[in-house]
C-alpha cells in the first residue's frame, strides 16, 4: 500500500514550480498542484503512519488476567489495554487486529 502511494506522490509532484504572485504550480498530470490525487495521497501517508504507530504502541508483553480458565498468569498481553499485572487484557489486542488489518499485516 506504501509503495502505490510513493507512486502517486512521485507522478503527482510538481512539474513546473511557479514564482510570483499569481502565478499557479502545474502537477505532473497537467491540472493545479496540488491536485486531488496528490491531496489524497498525502492523506492517506498520514493514515498509514497514524495506524503504524498505533499498532507499535500496542505492544505484547506477559501479566496476569482473566481468562476462560480464571485468574492467572497470560503469556501474551497487550501493554496498553488494561493492567498487565492484574487485567491483562490477550494480545494481539483489538485495537491491534483492527489496525493490523488495515495495513494488512500480520497482528
Amino acid at each position: 500500500m506504501t509503495t502505490d502511494i510513493a507512486d502517486i506522490l512521485v507522478r503527482h509532484d510538481r512539474a513546473e514550480p511557479a514564482f510570483g504572485p499569481n502565478a499557479v504550480s502545474i502537477c505532473g498530470c497537467g491540472n493545479d498542484w496540488p491536485c486531488d490525487a496528490y491531496r489524497a495521497a498525502t492523506e492517506a501517508q498520514r493514515l498509514v503512519a497514524a495506524l503504524a504507530a498505533i499498532s507499535a504502541y500496542h505492544a505484547q508483553t506477559s501479566g496476569s488476567g482473566y481468562t476462560a480458565h480464571g485468574w492467572g498468569g497470560m503469556e501474551s498481553v497487550c501493554e496498553v489495554c488494561g493492567t498487565a499485572d492484574e487485567y491483562g487484557q490477550e494480545w494481539p489486542c483489538h485495537t491491534r487486529q483492527l489496525a493490523a488489518a488495515a495495513l494488512k499485516e500480520k497482528p
